[in-house]
């Protein structure tokens, strides 16, 4: 009944319906645990990086016009 109604002073007339709230306690759930798995693999796949990923970049070669 908390979950339904938030409001300071337990108003009724401001209750969410549960056809409304279960969907979208649901969505909101898939939608964190989605978020959680693509932050993962991409902390996963950064050991599969090439060896050059690591090279200094020689940036005065690029900017040889300012310098």
């Amino acid at each position: 009944m908390r979950l339904r109604n938030n409001s300071t002073q337990c108003d009724i007339y401001v209750d969410m319906p549960l056809e409304a709230l279960l969907p979208g306690m649901a969505l909101a759930a898939l939608y964190s645990m989605a978020r959680l798995y693509v932050l993962v693999e991409d902390i996963i796949s950064l050991r599969a990086l090439p060896p050059s990923a690591y090279d200094t970049v020689d940036w005065p070669s690029f900017f040889l016009h300012i310098i």
